[in-house]
């Protein structure tokens, strides 16, 4: 594994501190009137999620994490698993429903994903932007809801709850961004 030099840090760098897998998501470097300087770093554990601080000093190496992207096909759910098949090996891998969690919402059969791989270990899947899904349930719209008008609730074929204009209906066909749950437009 490549080492990294303190002064080199970035935000969104993947790194290997006491065995787990991190992504720095702040630093900051403070000089000292005497001697060298130290770097702060917030880091978020990639498997757990949880966000945590360490204060290095300046000539400190740092183990780099090497990530492969790969892309991948969403083929089915089997029980409490979901299964992806690698676009360029056919492999298969099978993730639980723990590990791939909200983006359940958004996975629709034969849909491309990225996953991200550490050490040939899946370490996180990375939807598209922006997703099509059909509305199966929300209120009826009634003349005179335009455009400007407000929201109302609808469950999504996935089982996603959102919040859509008021003249979508059911069987409606719509996007979705995926990072912030919203409704885009009609698809």
């Amino acid at each position: 594994m490549p080492l990294i030099q303190m002064t080199d840090v970035k935000k969104g760098m993947n790194i290997i501190l006491d065995g787990k897998l991190f992504t720095i998501i702040d630093f900051a470097r403070r000089k000292m009137g005497r001697g060298g300087g130290m770097v702060s770093i917030k880091v978020k554990d990639i498997e757990t999620g949880s966000v945590l601080e360490y204060n290095f000093n300046s000539d400190y190496r740092l183990e780099e994490a090497i990530l492969e992207q790969r892309k991948a096909e969403f083929l089915y759910k089997e029980g409490k698993f979901y299964v992806f098949m690698d676009l360029e090996t056919y492999e298969q891998y099978e993730l639980g429903e723990d590990f791939i969690g909200e983006a359940s919402y958004f996975l629709k059969e034969n849909m491309e994903v990225s996953i991200l791989m550490h050490e040939g270990r899946a370490i996180n899947v990375q939807l598209p932007n922006v997703v099509i899904l059909e509305v199966v349930d929300t209120p009826p719209s009634y003349k005179g809801n335009t455009v400007s008008g407000g929201k109302k609730p609808a469950v999504l074929d996935t089982g996603l709850k959102i919040n859509v204009p008021m003249f979508v209906e059911n069987g409606e066909k719509i996007k979705v961004d995926t990072r912030t749950k919203e409704y885009i437009e009609r698809a």
